[in-house]
């Protein structure tokens, strides 16, 4: 028998011991289903998109998001300002890593409730990187504000030499 996914899920008959009679057929099905995901994660080859995500606050102003492995590249950073930051002066956000905080995402103003994407940088990091959100007030006297940083990445083919 053919497997269902990845068209539909499977539904399993439940069994009971010592009430039902256990026939191949019903760990075929199973085996079926199990190879026709194995067969769709090889093709995929691990390129799946992954993410790492966090919040900013006003008093959690630079928060770790998670560790990107190296040979990937940043597909597009999502922030989503649920309660307006309210320095006196300017709010802004740099989403990166030490020596380079606005890799991914550059002085984004994060003083009204949206949600802002910003597109890939476009390139492969041969490194792996600690990604961090640094939120920074003008004045330091924000007391409100709060954003979802979610990053997302795949892992691709080392840049070529």
């Amino acid at each position: 028998m053919a497997a269902s996914f990845p068209t539909t899920l499977k539904s399993f008959t439940q069994l009971t011991d010592l009430v039902n009679e256990i026939l191949a057929t019903h760990h075929n099905q199973s085996y079926d289903e199990i190879e026709a995901i194995e067969a769709l994660l090889q093709a995929y080859d691990g390129k799946v998109a992954r993410y790492i995500e966090g919040w900013v606050t006003d008093s959690a102003q630079n928060p770790s998001l998670g560790t990107i492995a190296a040979d990937c590249i940043v597909t597009r950073v999502t922030v989503f300002v649920v309660e307006a930051f309210d320095d006196s002066g300017t709010d802004l956000l740099d989403v990166g890593y030490d020596g380079n905080t606005g890799a991914y995402v550059n002085g984004m103003a994060v003083d009204e409730i949206g949600e802002d994407v910003i597109a890939s940088p476009g390139s492969v990091d041969s490194s792996a990187r600690a990604v961090e959100a640094y939120y920074t007030g003008q004045n330091a006297d924000a007391a409100a504000g709060k954003a979802l940083v979610i990053v997302e990445y795949m892992k691709v083919t080392a840049t070529p030499a």
